[in-house]
């Protein structure tokens, strides 16, 4: 599809305007012959994107996310290689004697209290010796020079090189579950265990989100593959379905843990 084909296939505005900007990505890396990165998006945005390089025909593109199924991550175009070292991305590692006294929630808003844009901060991993938070090239030097503590408690930071990642992977639960069909509303039932009625309330309410976007739609398609978040409730991926002998669905799904 012609970039003008592409750009009419997507309806929101916001939408259209980050579309528009992949595509000029990629042209500048086609033409160029040379790697281009986009900040860290999320998980709509990479739905999004991966979207835009089909419809696009574009195969050179690659994903770079600090652990294994981490919500934010950063585009490359240009090569379905990554090369750490070659990533505008700085690793800054936060040790503290009173580290366990901090969440996630502490260390994000201590960079977002800063004036930091949520797309130029990654993920955030909490262990028991520090927290490691991958930030774009151009924010590190004033994290460091800037942040002194984190929720009250003395932090010491400094830049390490990506080889001090632990090694991490999601933790995930299997479970199967049924539905009357591939609806938001009778799938949120599925995966609260709950009835129709309930999960059509949540979803109203706006408790419900597929692939990082909200759905306030109970007749919204589920596909195999979306993540789904309920809040306070978990997180899901759909893996997949096929029907019962009763005229229902089986759902095989994985609950984050």
């Amino acid at each position: 599809m012609r970039r003008e084909e592409i750009l009419r296939t997507v309806a929101d505005s916001e939408d259209k305007i980050f579309a528009a900007h992949i595509l000029d990505l990629i042209k500048d890396s086609e033409r160029k012959h040379c790697l281009k990165y986009t900040s860290f998006l999320d998980l709509r945005q990479r739905k999004l994107c991966e979207d835009i390089f089909n419809k696009a025909l574009f195969k050179e593109y690659n994903f770079y996310s600090i652990a294994q199924d981490c919500d934010r991550v950063m585009a490359i175009i240009g090569s379905t290689y990554c090369d750490c070292e070659k990533l505008p991305i700085k690793i800054i590692s936060i040790s503290s004697s009173q580290l366990s006294r901090l969440s996630h929630r502490d260390f994000l808003g201590t960079l977002m209290s800063l004036g930091i844009k949520r797309e130029a901060i990654g993920d955030i991993i909490i262990t028991p010796k520090a927290c490691f938070i991958a930030v774009i090239n151009e924010v590190s030097d004033f994290i460091i020079q800037n942040v002194f503590k984190v929720g009250g408690v003395g932090v010491n930071l400094e830049i390490v090189g990506f080889e001090a990642l632990p090694k991490l992977e999601k933790a995930f639960e299997e479970k199967t579950g049924f539905a009357s069909a591939m609806r938001i509303d009778c799938v949120t039932g599925c995966l609260l265990e709950t009835s129709r009625t309930k999960a059509q309330e949540a979803v109203l309410k706006g408790l419900v989100l597929m692939d990082g976007k909200e759905v306030l739609k109970t007749d919204t398609p589920v596909k195999c593959g979306a993540v789904i978040t309920i809040r306070k409730k978990g997180k899901f991926i759909i893996d997949e379905y096929q029907p019962t002998k009763k005229e229902r669905l089986k759902i095989n799904y994985r609950k984050y843990i």
